[in-house]
């Protein structure tokens, strides 16, 4: 449809009897994203717009809003008279009360689709990564609340302050360690790409529960002797850190490229073909400062009949080439709903993707790499090693030494994928077995 016949059909609808329009803008059956993190807040705003203005009914604006604040910017504005949303009361159920009175409070959708839209996909009960309870709240339902212990959670991951508000909000005294000087882990890291923004939601909304719930929150230490002794109970969320890659090859590990204490050069080679990889190289590839940037990325023209052209041709300021030793496909491990959208942002961007491809060597500037046709060699300024996690172990073995009672969560538990859903989902379950 033209925008002009999408008008025209509104005014027929309006016309026939209708008491408000919903401007959801489609699905994924078209090529350009509609729902993931990725879409900037409010990205389809000016469509339900151009419909407000053109009928009398209310027209109620969809995708990717999921604050009070955008909410109400939509409707103060008048290019909506009502907002429609889904996911945010998966993550969220009391998101309409809170939006009156304690918006800072909303534990926000982060759009990542993981426990609900890709569940569905999969034949699985929908639910959502940043709220387990969500769809199956009866099962946590535990009646009175346990007698009140200490309990110490080490490390401040998102299991670590899952574990650590669920702890304190069923009435335990409760301590967070954390030897970084910041919260989140990896979680924290991935919220630094500007595709996963969002993520720093989930990170304010735990602080502010860490404080509301009296979590006695320590950054920048180890955990010692005298906490263990403290505790009743320890919950380890140590988490994890990078996979020893060939320490022949020069290289960078992802975690400093994310926390920004790495230097990158322009020609990029990054070694591994998961979510982790996926994730580095849109952190290093040119990102639109604006929604109409995004858009005009996409090939979105409103001024066309139809409203969309084909995606410009641009490249990133850095070359940038992803190496996997194995056929496996980029990002196979993404959920349903994103892995395509990632995939093609990249290639859009001029990222290249060498399969059944391995660094055998990296000095003065050139890598040499084999596939399936022989070895050849390329110009590259750095190596990024993006090859998978081991757990932080080493705190288990001391407890252990220690004959603490403790209990292990997310990525210490797991190293082979990280998973938020999980991770965040395992912190509560810890704090329930208490």
């Amino acid at each position: 449809q033209t925008a002009d016949e999408i008008i025209e059909f509104a005014k027929q609808i309006e016309a026939a009897g209708a008491d408000a329009l919903t401007t959801g803008i489609g699905w994924h059956e078209a090529r350009i994203p509609t729902i993931i993190t990725s879409v900037p807040r409010m990205a389809f705003a000016e469509s339900s717009a151009r419909v407000q203005a053109e009928v009398s009914i209310p027209v109620i604006a969809s995708n990717r809003i999921n604050m009070p604040e955008d909410a109400m910017a939509l409707v103060d504005s008048g290019k909506a008279q009502m907002i429609g949303m889904a996911r945010p009361f998966l993550a969220d159920p009391d998101w309409v009360n809170k939006a009156k009175t304690t918006p800072q409070a909303i534990n926000t959708c982060i759009a990542c689709n993981q426990a609900c839209l890709d569940h569905v996909f999969a034949n699985k009960p929908v639910t959502c990564l940043v709220n387990p309870k969500a769809a199956r709240e009866a099962s946590w339902d535990v009646g009175a609340k346990p007698t009140p212990k200490t309990v110490l959670v080490i490390g401040a991951g998102p299991a670590g302050m899952a574990a650590a508000v669920e702890a304190a909000s069923l009435g335990h005294s409760v301590r967070l360690v954390e030897r970084k000087a910041s919260l989140g882990g990896q979680f924290f890291l991935a919220s630094q790409v500007p595709a996963k923004a969002e993520f720093r939601e989930t990170l304010r909304y735990f602080k502010h529960r860490l404080d509301v719930e009296g979590v006695d929150v320590r950054t920048g230490v180890e955990a010692n002797a005298e906490d263990v002794a403290w505790a009743d109970k320890v919950i380890v969320s140590s988490g994890v850190r990078p996979r020893n890659y060939n320490d022949a090859i020069a290289h960078v590990n992802y975690d400093a490229v994310l926390a920004g204490t790495a230097e990158v050069g322009q020609k990029v080679a990054i070694i591994g073909g998961g979510g982790i990889a996926v994730d580095v190289a849109q952190h290093l590839i040119d990102h639109p400062a604006s929604k109409e940037a995004w858009a005009s990325n996409w090939g979105i023209n409103p001024e066309l009949a139809g409203g969309i052209q084909k995606p410009p041709k641009r490249q990133s300021a850095r070359d940038i080439t992803i190496f996997i030793r194995s056929a496996a496909r980029l990002g196979q491990n993404l959920g349903k709903t994103s892995a395509w959208a990632h995939r093609a942002e990249l290639k859009l961007a001029g990222v290249k993707v060498l399969q059944s491809a391995e660094i055998k060597a990296f000095s003065d500037g050139v890598v040499s790499y084999q596939d399936l046709y022989g070895v050849h060699e390329a110009p590259f300024d750095t190596v990024i090693n993006c090859t998978g996690q081991v757990a932080n172990s080493e705190v288990i073995d001391w407890l252990e030494s220690l004959s603490a009672d403790f209990s292990v969560v997310g990525g210490v538990a797991d190293p082979t994928r990280l998973d938020a859903k999980r991770a965040i989902e395992e912190g509560m379950k810890a704090a329930h077995a208490v």
